[in-house]
């Protein structure tokens, strides 16, 4: 695929404005995304999309870095912009989960004691999902590194409060994520962006879509996810019930399938039925969404579809609870008709500018492709203005993140 130069101009005349870079780096693509932000309204400047050649069934896990620096230099990215990384759970492991911490003293949670409270969260977590890390990463522990860690929230006895400090708590829970990356891998990254910015915020593509939706349900409402990527497509559970083993709830958001699907299959379906090569296909079936073939075609092409559609969700019910609803986000669209079908999971679209909306930020109409991009670039955002937790947990886990 060609890549052509952003929008450099339109860019750097946005005076006053804070700048980002938001890089997403998965098997099946890259995609970087230059957006502005000023008093909380977000403005997507240009984005560009690489598709790579490398099948999945080649277990190609992670891309070349010499693929990725093409990709950026071609981009030519402003060296004032801070650079946010979304990546596949192939280099990157980023897991939320409450930890609970108890106190024997019955008096009021008083400042100095709120950092060692936060101290035994921290290694309480780390005990347990930096080998988790390692086992899915499938590196050895000498070559894990701790990106980011930061605080989501916090309950007292139970019960959510912003600061803990001031209440007599028998418990203290903290929601705390941590992100692990693979060392060498992520230092290559971090290589080609020197010149440029260090990299202000590190997150596992898909779960930071979950994180944002969660977060716009105030992480109390139970769903899961289904994420479209080019080539594959993300089932993500979250879940607000705290099933605690040792002071350790379950994840609350964890990736439960990653399916090899696309949408161009049904170009590639229709190329086989009528003996066609795939340009005349694919022309087909820009026509079919136009509504430009005739009744008979139109008929054809969606009894194709929905074969494909009814054979995808049977593979996706196998990965996710029947219990809780299915959203979805796409990237590329899915025809209305096949949502409107009966077999389940009966998934439902989300309304991405809802939730921005809810949680504070005005965009403007943007392609649900880049839905990754914003979030990566909101939960950095609430990383940045939530801070007094989020400062004392990287203090306590310093040496371990660069």
């Amino acid at each position: 695929m060609q890549i052509m130069p952003l929008n450099f101009k339109k860019f750097i005349d946005k005076k006053g404005k804070e700048k980002y870079f938001c890089l997403e780096i998965s098997s099946s693509f890259l995609r970087g995304t230059l957006l502005t932000s000023s008093d909380q309204k977000i403005e997507i400047i240009d984005s560009q999309f690489k598709t790579l050649e490398s099948p999945r069934e080649e277990n190609i896990s992670k891309v070349d870095p010499e693929i990725i620096k093409e990709f950026i230099n071609d981009i030519k990215i402003p060296s004032n912009s801070e650079i946010i990384i979304l990546g596949s759970s192939s280099f990157i492991f980023t897991v939320p989960a409450w930890v609970k911490v108890q106190r024997e003293s019955k008096e009021e949670v008083e400042e100095a004691e709120l950092e060692n409270l936060i101290s035994q969260a921290v290694w309480k977590f780390l005990n347990v999902f930096r080998p988790q890390a390692v086992d899915v990463l499938g590196i050895s522990e000498t070559d894990i590194l701790l990106a980011d860690i930061r605080n989501l929230g916090v309950k007292v006895n139970g019960h959510k409060v912003l600061n803990p400090i001031g209440f007599k708590a028998k418990t203290i829970e903290f929601l705390i994520e941590e992100t692990f990356v693979n060392r060498d891998y992520f230092r290559a990254i971090e290589e080609i962006f020197s010149q440029k910015s260090k990299p202000v915020f590190i997150s596992e593509l898909g779960l930071v879509d979950s994180q944002v939706v969660f977060r716009s349900f105030n992480f109390e409402k139970p769903f899961t996810l289904t994420r479209f990527f080019p080539g594959s497509v993300l089932a993500l559970s979250c879940e607000n019930r705290e099933k605690f083993k040792e002071d350790i709830s379950e994840p609350i958001i964890s990736l439960v399938g990653d399916i090899s699907w696309d949408k161009d299959i049904f170009i590639s379906r229709l190329s086989e039925k009528l003996g066609l090569s795939y340009e005349p296909s694919s022309k087909i079936i820009e026509a079919f969404y136009a509504g430009e073939v005739s009744s008979k075609i139109e008929k054809f092409i969606k009894d194709l579809i929905s074969l494909e559609w009814k054979d995808f969700t049977k593979k996706i019910s196998k990965k996710i609870s029947p219990s809780k609803p299915v959203f979805i986000i796409e990237d590329k669209k899915i025809p209305e008709f096949v949502l409107r079908k009966k077999e389940k999971p009966k998934m439902e679209k989300l309304d991405i500018q809802k939730i921005f909306k809810k949680l504070g930020f005005e965009i403007g109409d943007v392609e649900e492709s880049l839905f990754s991009a914003l979030a990566g670039f909101i939960e950095h955002y609430f990383s940045n203005h939530d801070d007094r937790l989020n400062k004392l947990a990287r203090r306590r886990a310093k040496w371990l993140i660069p």
